[in-house]
């Protein structure tokens, strides 16, 4: 929701589907949704100073085929380490870049042990979480993730007004070819995981795939985009290109409106949600800024303290 005497971002507008509720903010708008969606967003305005997508030539990043599994059993009695397995392509007279090309071509027809990915174990990274019950009631998480293309599972059409065309809580409609092919990539990358790590075989009680399509019905950015924005190297960076910088600072053209999110920092879970502290501190201003520092090394302080009171009380009792 832009003011029209002012253009200043004063809400947001949610779909009829979802009630049409408009949303009113008491400071400012901060969008999480992507660069390209909230400049979408804002077009219908002419109001609106962001700039039109089509400025922007820095594609959108790859998406991900994921495989999600069950195992029955625990890390220690399955030997699962906490560590990320990467698998890379790459052999006698297979350079990494030809195996890559390769994959790239012919997703399905190279060798599954030839697919670029990353195996981890979630659960197994939780130290701290002590499971109850019996053995065999033990249960570990597993992952699968490659890197993939949206065309290759079908295509993406743009809406055209907004950001979706399904809304998250309903099942978008999938063609009896799109789950042909996840059978076969479920098919592929449980031969890889069983190959890599045999004690597992018997032991998958789940394995389901999400594709870039699964990606797009939760992340919509018409893409099957996982990471946002790409992060490549060239004209364009998104690092090093000042002018492209300059569009995807935090602080929007639009008064009141800040980008926060991968777009705006950097991929990656954790500089996703660093990029919300770097908006917040942005938006605070620096005496907030400050008075947000002394507060957090007040509590660091105090919890500090409150460790070592109860070290002396153990030793002394």
């Amino acid at each position: 929701l832009i003011d029209e005497k002012s253009g200043r971002a004063t809400g947001v507008e949610m779909t009829q589907e979802a009630g049409g509720v408009k949303l009113y903010s008491r400071h400012c708008v901060v969008s999480a949704c992507g660069w390209r969606n909230t400049a979408r967003l804002c077009r219908g305005s002419p109001e609106s100073r962001f700039p039109q997508i089509d400025e922007m030539k820095l594609p959108q990043g790859d998406g991900f085929v994921m495989a999600n599994i069950g195992i029955q059993g625990s890390a220690t009695e399955l030997q699962l380490e906490c560590a990320n397995m990467e698998l890379v392509p790459a052999g006698k007279d297979l350079s990494v870049f030809d195996g890559i090309r390769n994959y790239l071509k012919d997703p399905l027809g190279v060798h599954p042990m030839e697919i670029p990915a990353m195996i981890t174990f979630p659960s197994a990274k939780d130290r701290g979480y002590k499971r109850g019950g019996p053995p065999e009631s033990a249960r570990e998480s597993c992952q699968i993730l490659c890197l993939a293309k949206a065309e290759w599972f079908g295509k993406i059409r743009e809406p055209k007004e907004g950001t979706i065309a399904t809304n998250a809580w309903r099942h978008p409609e999938r063609s009896p070819e799109y789950a042909v092919i996840k059978q076969r990539w479920a098919a592929r990358l449980r031969e890889l995981l069983l190959t890599v790590y045999p004690q597992l075989e018997g032991r998958l009680a789940l394995f389901d795939v999400s594709t870039p399509l699964s990606i797009e019905h939760y992340l919509p950015t018409s893409s099957g985009s996982a990471i946002g924005l790409d992060t490549c190297a060239g004209l364009g960076c998104r690092f090093t290109d000042f002018r492209v910088m300059k569009l995807l600072d935090m602080k929007t053209p639009v008064p009141g409106l800040w980008l926060t999110g991968q777009d705006s920092l950097m991929i990656g879970v954790p500089l996703a949600q660093g990029a919300g502290l770097v908006t917040a501190v942005r938006i605070g201003g620096p005496v907030r800024a400050l008075q947000w520092c002394l507060k957090s090394v007040w509590l660091l302080a105090w919890s500090l303290g409150l460790k070592a009171r109860d070290a002396r009380a153990g030793t002394t009792s």
